[in-house]
């Protein structure tokens, strides 16, 4: 939109259905057994000079790349996709203490890292963040970054009662905080998310 005057609007539409690749059978996916269904529209409008989207930034750890997958669907197993077993259609993570041992130590530092630099890349200071939008995450990470940018949970909306539904969660997150007031004209409302593979991201969007 940016790069084409002749675009004036543009509808962003995310989904997540993933609570059919999980097999509640299997224990070493059980931190994906809170994944909700879910779905968000976001309609953009060029120029449009109120919730104005501002910087985003993003962290990229292709260490954990391979942790977390369906290993029995994809190119590598293409001309074997009639044929596999039942299992091997679900989400699976073979060395679940592994993925944990290197994903715990740097998944708090990560997220305040992408709030950190797209608030600055967006001309703003921690002090205007006014509501962080989060993914399902535990509550105990969600409690310390708030505390971090001296926050309450009245400056964020817990996403307890939907699940992890991916990529919708922040816009869910955002929809709620609205409806109960939390957003305030001329605050800074963070927009979170992460991804297994693994990534975090945070965009701003100056509210109002």
């Amino acid at each position: 939109m940016l790069c084409d005057d002749s675009i004036n609007h543009v509808l962003l539409v995310s989904s997540s259905k993933e609570t059919q690749i999980i097999n509640y059978k299997n224990h070493n996916s059980r931190f994906m057994f809170n994944f909700g269904d879910g779905a968000a529209a976001v309609l953009l409008e060029k120029g449009l000079d109120k919730n104005v989207i501002l910087e985003t930034h993003m962290i990229s750890d292709g260490q954990f790349a391979e942790d977390v997958a369906v290993f029995g669907v994809g190119c590598r197993n293409f001309k074997a996709n009639a044929d596999i077993k039942c299992n091997d259609k679900f989400l699976n993570v073979p060395d679940i203490q592994s993925m944990k041992k290197r994903l715990d130590p740097i998944t708090l530092d990560n997220f305040n890292s992408v709030i950190a630099k797209s608030i600055k890349k967006s001309g703003y200071t921690d002090k205007d963040i006014g509501f962080v939008a989060p993914i399902f995450m535990k509550r105990s990470i969600l409690e310390k970054i708030l505390e971090k940018y001296n926050l309450t949970e009245d400056n964020s909306f817990v996403l307890e009662e939907y699940g992890h539904c991916q990529s919708a969660d922040a816009f869910i997150s955002l929809t709620e905080g609205e409806k109960k007031g939390r957003l305030k004209k001329g605050k800074i409302a963070v927009l979170l998310g992460a991804g297994t593979g693994y990534t975090w991201a945070a965009t701003a969007v100056r509210w109002g």
